[in-house]
């Protein structure tokens, strides 16, 4: 029998059970916050915090409407971030609520 890593046992077993997309999605939050930390500074997960992403939209819920403004300014940096580090999902969007 042919050894196999833990990744593709890993990746086997996700994918068999359905929860490939749901860890996908939690990585893409993951990556999230550290994107906004970036352009909102050490106190973004007070500021800032991704919701969810559906049909290509991804929510984030924002404690003022500065930050809202914030979020917007930098979408296509969140998006350009976000297609090379996972580049078989389409986020056409970020939607920040207040």
């Amino acid at each position: 029998m042919a050894m196999r890593t833990l990744k593709s046992m890993l990746s086997l077993s996700l994918n068999k059970n359905g929860l490939a997309k749901q860890v996908t999605i939690a990585q893409v939050l993951a990556q999230v916050r550290q994107e906004l930390a970036q352009f909102l500074g050490d106190g973004a997960g007070e500021l800032a915090q991704p919701l969810h992403l559906k049909n290509g939209t991804l929510t984030v819920r924002c404690t003022h409407s500065a930050v809202a403004q914030e979020i917007k300014i930098n979408e296509q940096k969140i998006l350009q971030s976000l297609h090379r580090q996972f580049p078989g999902l389409s986020i056409k969007s970020v939607h920040p609520i207040c």
